[in-house]
């Protein structure tokens, strides 16, 4: 089973996508369609409009994913047990604030602290339904966050777990990742790296222990020292 991604730099949902595929060490295909112009027509030509835009292929068949949340969704239905029906009573509303699953939880390399206070404000922080943060409706197919009643920093959460992604960021902290993420992520996308053997990299170039070198807890300035170490490794390059 291998994956094709049509994406673009800046584009978060691309690189959750990509984080996915990494994640379950899956064999798959990065096209930047600003610069695939061939790539660009096709995705045109299919009528999307947005990115990710991802396929599958098995053997000589290729199906249409569709985007994160759809790639997503497939793991899911793919990893989620049989339902045993112990009776036929009423069916429960799926609840705002969906359980952690243990396995799951397991599975999660990176478990970083819960937060309880936020470090931006001081305010208190709990574990919310993301439709707090997107006009009342849930994004995504495990909708939660850490969110912040003070100034409204949040973070996500790991699919079927309450272990957060990273730490607590504001809109400026949010931008920076991004920024970084789009620096980094060609280093093992592009350039023959694993992303573990990237993040090694990265943490022996910043001078930090590995355990502390991922971009879901960098602060601004961290996520531009981020873009000036890539920038000089890609100039070395040459």
């Amino acid at each position: 089973m291998k994956f094709t991604v049509f994406g673009r730099p800046g584009c978060v949902w691309c690189d959750r996508a990509l984080d996915l595929l990494s994640s379950k060490d899956i064999e798959f295909k990065y096209v930047n369609i600003l610069e695939d112009l061939s790539a660009r027509q096709f995705i045109s030509n299919q009528g999307h409009t947005t990115v990710p835009q991802i396929y599958k292929e098995e053997g000589d068949t290729g199906t249409y994913i569709g985007g994160y949340v759809e790639l997503n969704r497939m793991f899911s239905e793919m990893e989620k047990p049989a339902p045993v029906f112990e009776d036929f009573g009423e069916i429960e509303e799926e609840p705002e604030i969906p359980p952690s699953d243990p396995k799951a939880e397991s599975r999660v390399v990176d478990k970083y602290p819960v937060p309880e206070t936020c470090h931006y404000c001081e305010g208190s922080v709990r574990l919310a339904n993301n439709k707090e943060i997107y006009n009342g409706t849930p994004y995504g197919v495990w909708p939660l966050v850490y969110l912040c009643d003070g100034c409204g920093a949040y973070v996500g959460v790991h699919r079927n777990t309450h272990i957060p992604m990273g730490s607590l960021a504001d809109h400026p902290t949010r931008e920076a990742r991004i920024l970084a993420k789009d620096a980094f992520n060609p280093l093992w996308i592009y350039h023959g790296m694993k992303r573990p053997e990237a993040y090694a990299w990265l943490a022996d170039a910043m001078q930090i222990p590995k355990e502390q070198c991922h971009i879901g807890m960098f602060n601004v300035e961290q996520c531009l020292e981020v873009v000036k170490h890539v920038q000089k490794y890609k100039e070395n390059l040459k």
